[in-house]
């Protein structure tokens, strides 16, 4: 985990915790402001975004096929894979 995301949860995990004299309105702004500076869409993407991100080297099918694989750090919701857009996507040589 990078260390902006690291900060980031550790303030949230302030903001929330029950001993934190903030009122219920002041926690929830603050909340809001943070997911502004760091929104968590900013590093997600889809199979097609992730095929252009390797140099076309992949196709959209086959970065689909090694997020089934696990070889990706990605998550499925219904029909679509998602993918943290963090990582180094190459195309691996299959070897003979």
């Amino acid at each position: 985990m990078n260390s902006e995301l690291y900060r980031f949860f550790e303030k949230i995990s302030w903001i929330a915790h029950p001993d934190t004299t903030l009122t219920m309105n002041e926690r929830n702004k603050m909340i809001l402001q943070m997911i502004d500076i760091y929104n968590p869409l900013d590093h997600i993407m889809g199979t097609e975004d992730a095929a252009v991100l390797s140099g076309n080297e992949l196709s959209s099918d086959r970065i689909k096929r090694l997020c089934q694989e696990g070889e990706l750090r990605a998550i499925k919701i219904g029909k679509q894979w998602i993918l943290d857009k963090n990582q180094e996507i190459k195309a691996k040589r299959k070897r003979k």
